[in-house]
């Protein structure tokens, strides 16, 4: 029910947002909706893994990643209880928004982003603790310096050893555009070649190696390849839509060409999925950069420009909400509901 209500509100903001274009409108939207996406996450109290973070937080498994391990011993330290793990949570991703987002039609990422993947972001503690880390570093450094954001990456892979993927993205961002693509095209190779091998030779593998990988479905490979198509349908629409005549082609100081960059990267999940069900994640990781520089780009489009990029939008999230559907996994939702605040609980 919170939930269902959340949905309604945001959705309305963004109806506003649409209709009412000044900035202190805008800035009254953003922080209701980003507001409610961190009640969401910091005062969520049930969901698919909370019971096992929680088992982990009170008996610090030594198994979880050195980072999150720390993160657990300072806290349980402090005499604080798993509850502020969650806390965290909600704190990062509402910085996330804070920062990258330009207070115009923010509503609209929010309200992408509680579509999906919120639902499956929640109970995955230690990733949603790595990419909200990773994203903050690349805010914070930018491409002032290479060496420090690689360094940020590895940091967030403390957390989840995902990071690690991160790395080679810090090669990425002083780039000219031309020289962008062709990097970008050298590591999809180099990945595509490694996942070939490792698929055709798992006895000559690391037993750690070999034991992730999954057995190859064509047809969720099939639906991975449409999602990453449509994720470069509407980064693609944006970028050419977005930007004055008179405005240069590159911009690699701004934000929103390391958003860009940063949702571009994504297409590597298409060699890493091929050998694991779980690289998944990465593009995954993508959709709230990808939404966020969607909604910042809006206001410096025409009126057809900003319709057909809601159309691709919505297109992106009708074709993720059946695939939930028809996997079950929209029964995550629920769990959203499971909060603090949630007044409309029949229990």
């Amino acid at each position: 029910m919170l939930f269902t209500i959340t949905a309604i509100i945001i959705a309305g903001l963004v109806l506003l947002e649409w209709m009412r274009p000044e900035k202190k409108m805008h800035q009254l939207t953003f922080y209701i909706s980003s507001g409610l996406i961190f009640i969401l996450v910091a005062f969520n109290r049930m969901n698919a893994d909370y019971k096992g973070y929680l088992g982990s937080y009170t008996n610090n498994n030594p198994q979880n990643e050195i980072g999150y391990n720390l993160l657990v011993r300072l806290l349980n330290g402090l005499g604080l209880p798993f509850e502020s793990i969650l806390l965290l949570m909600g704190i990062l991703v509402f910085l996330v928004f804070y920062f990258y987002s330009s207070k115009q039609h923010a509503s609209l990422a929010a309200l992408a982003y509680l579509i999906y993947p919120l639902a499956l972001d929640l109970p995955q503690v230690r990733n949603l603790f790595m990419y909200m880390i990773a994203l903050l570093t690349l805010y914070l450094i930018r491409d002032r310096n290479r060496v420090a954001l690689a360094g940020g990456f590895a940091l967030s892979a403390t957390f989840h050893y995902f990071g690690l993927l991160y790395l080679p993205f810090a090669w990425l961002v002083k780039a000219e555009r031309k020289q962008f693509y062709q990097r970008l095209a050298l590591i999809f190779a180099i990945i595509s070649v490694g996942t070939l091998v490792a698929r055709f030779l798992p006895d000559r593998m690391p037993e750690l190696i070999a034991s992730e990988i999954s057995e190859f479905d064509w047809f969720y490979y099939a639906i991975q390849v449409i999602h990453v198509a449509l994720d470069v349908a509407l980064i693609w629409w944006v970028d050419q839509h977005s930007r004055g005549k008179n405005e240069l082609k590159n911009q690699e100081n701004t934000m929103q060409e390391l958003m860009y960059r940063f949702s571009w990267y994504s297409i590597i999940e298409i060699p890493l999925v091929a050998f694991s069900n779980e690289m998944y994640r990465f593009r995954r990781n993508a959709q709230l950069i990808k939404y966020i520089y969607s909604a910042n780009a809006i206001k410096s489009m025409t009126r057809r420009d900003r319709w057909v990029t809601l159309g691709l939008l919505t297109a992106n999230l009708l074709f993720v909400a059946y695939m939930l559907r028809v996997t079950g996994d929209w029964d995550l939702y629920a769990d959203l509901s499971h909060n603090v605040f949630n007044v409309f609980s029949q229990d």
